[in-house]
This record gives C-alpha cells, sequence and structure tokens, in this order.
C-alpha cells in the first residue's frame, strides 16, 4: 500500500529533445511483430522503455537528503546534557551543571528552530523569483500542515476496534479493508431482478460499441495531464504523447485517524491504463453531451465544470431563500464505495 520510493525517475525533459529517435527504437518495432498476450506484451514494453532510456541516459537519480533538523552543535550538548543526566542521578552535587547545560540545550533547539524557518522562507523566495510554481505549490501544501502524507503511517485500528502499531499487520488491514469495500456485499451488482424495473432505458447507443481509430487515441493522449504521480511501472505519461496493478494511496480524510473508514483510497495506475481509461471515459462523455442522458446539477468530474462556481451556485439560493423568509435543508453524503 505504500508508494514505492524509487530513486530513478525517467527524465521526461530528455526524451522531449530526442523525440521521434526514442519512440523509433528497434525494441518497439520488435513487439509489433511478435505474437504475446495482453499481459506480456505490456510487460515488454514498460521494459523496452526503461532500457531504452538508460540507453540514451535519460535517467535521473533522486537525491536523498541528510539535512537533520538540529545543527552538530545543538546535537553535541544535548549528548553532554544526557551524559550530565545520569551523573545527576548518582551525584546530586552536579545538578548546577546539568541545570546550565540544559538551558544552553533549549536556546539551541530554539535558535535552530528560528533558521529552519528562515531557510524554508528563503527557499520559498527562491521558488517564486525562479518562477517555479510547481515546487511553490508543493512547498506551501507541507509548510502549512494541509497535507500530511506520514499519517497514514501511523497506528489503525482492526475490524475488532484493536489498535495494530506493527507495518506487516497494518498491511494486512489496509488489504482487508479495500478488499472488503471492493466486494458485493449484497449481491445486486449480479442480480437482473433488481434492476430489472429500477429504470427502462429504451434507447440504444450505437456509439459505445463502435471501434477506437487513431484520432480518438490521440486526443486520449493529448488531453493526459503531464507531471502526475507515476504508477507501479515508473513511465511518466509524457512518454506515451511520444509514442493491472495500481498502487493505493491513502489520503485521509475528517475523523479518527487511525480508522481505515476515514481515508479515501487514491490508485495510481500505470499511465498505459490511464490512457485506454481515458479513451473510454471521453467517448462516455460524449454519448452523454448528445443524448443527455445526465442531469445538468450533476457537475462532478465533468469537462468545464468547476467546485468554486457549484459552491458559489449553493451560496447564492442559499442566501435567495433567506432574503425570501424561506429554510433551506442541504444534505451531504459519504459514499464508503464511491
Amino acid at each position: 500500500l505504500d508508494s514505492p520510493t524509487v530513486p530513478r525517475k525517467i527524465n521526461v525533459e530528455s526524451i522531449k529533445e530526442l523525440g521521434e529517435s526514442f519512440v523509433s527504437n528497434n525494441r518497439f518495432a520488435a513487439l509489433t511483430e511478435s505474437e504475446f498476450n495482453i499481459e506480456d506484451l505490456t510487460s515488454r514494453l514498460t521494459k523496452g522503455i526503461w532500457e531504452s532510456a538508460e540507453e540514451v541516459n535519460a535517467i535521473k537519480i533522486e537525491k536523498i537528503s541528510n539535512s537533520t533538523v538540529l545543527s552538530k552543535e545543538t546535537i553535541k550538548a544535548t549528548n553532554k546534557r544526557r551524559k550530565a543526566f545520569k551523573r545527576l542521578i548518582g551525584d546530586p552535587r552536579t545538578a548546577k551543571e546539568y541545570s546550565d547545560l540544559k538551558e544552553k540545550s533549549i536556546k539551541l533547539c530554539r535558535l535552530d528552530r528560528r533558521n529552519n524557518r528562515k531557510a524554508e522562507v528563503r527557499k520559498a523566495c527562491d521558488l517564486i523569483l525562479g518562477n517555479k510554481y510547481r515546487e511553490l505549490w508543493r512547498w506551501l501544501k507541507r509548510f502549512s500542515g494541509r497535507f500530511r502524507s506520514s499519517l497514514i503511517y501511523g497506528p489503525v485500528y482492526n475490524n475488532g476496534h484493536k489498535l495494530i502499531t506493527d507495518t506487516d499487520s497494518k498491511s494486512k488491514v489496509w488489504d482487508t479493508h479495500f478488499e472488503e469495500l471492493a466486494k458485493d456485499s449484497t449481491g445486486n451488482s449480479r442480480s437482473a431482478d433488481k434492476w430489472e424495473n429500477i429504470r427502462k432505458i429504451a434507447a440504444v447507443f450505437p456509439e459505445c460499441d463502435a471501434p477506437h481509430p487513431w484520432a480518438e487515441i490521440c486526443g486520449a493522449l493529448k488531453s493526459t495531464p503531464n507531471n502526475k504521480s507515476l504508477g507501479s511501472d515508473g513511465i511518466p505519461s509524457e512518454i506515451w504523447k511520444l509514442i493491472d496493478p495500481s498502487v493505493v494511496v491513502l489520503i485521509p480524510k475528517k475523523g479518527d485517524i487511525r480508522d481505515p473508514k476515514n481515508y479515501t483510497g487514491i490508485s495510481l495506475i500505470p499511465t498505459l491504463a490511464k490512457v485506454i481509461s481515458k479513451i473510454v471515459a471521453r467517448r462516455l462523455c460524449a454519448i452523454d453531451n448528445k443524448y443527455e442522458i445526465l442531469a445538468k446539477e450533476q457537475a462532478g468530474f465533468r469537462s468545464r465544470e468547476e467546485c468554486v462556481a457549484q459552491a458559489t451556485t449553493l451560496y447564492e439560493v442559499v442566501r435567495r431563500r433567506k432574503i425570501s423568509g424561506l429554510s433551506t435543508c442541504i444534505g451531504f453524503i459519504d459514499f464508503e464505495k464511491a
């Protein structure tokens, strides 16, 4: 469930500079002439992209920062304070020495915190001056504490509401949680009787069964965003613009962070699967726009619909009803299996 920490990444900028010479590699041509099942073909294609990137030195190594929060002087003073405390237990006459070392270490810790904060502010200023706004937003989220991914590494409750702390047992708790979410506990999804009389649709949409032309695939590639989180294959979506396992990342919601039900699971799927999903989604959106299947009030995950606009509309509706002396009821539903 933990996002894999891959120290090696494909350098997208280097691949873009190579352009046609990269996608024309013989490895990819050989795949078109061989007969593989879809799993082997995907695996060989992923391997070929990584090997081709290595050949042209388009692999960059992520630097791991070894910087510490406390300075060497503060760490040295803290160690002296600890040794003085051990001596104090056996000899009360060293209380003055321990008190001085304690006061010194506390002052140094405060000084380090101030220096670290100044360094963070200088870093933000450098990002602004360098027009590095993507890195700036990451800094803002980290510095403000609005996005704390480290919460998922804390203890969690299992189904028996017992607190689990060790890593292996927590992984089993998350596996069980998402496995239960994926199950059809009611059996309704496979029951024809359940859906037979709910809504009968006589319309037939022939567009659903039409073959996918190359223009549609190019459109899906064009609409796939850049600089997104990588899946288990480690290949950025920009690679596919030149040419079903997923990693589940846990996003905490409101409530007790030890309860798995208070998390939203986001799947980081391989970019090839994203392209396929994008093709299907774009076709379904076109069918919906043509036949007006969904109500216009359904604004979630629809093109050119914004959360800010929906919130503004809701505020305006409530405000006008309040002016007219009318009460308004608002319902919020948090679907467990969204």
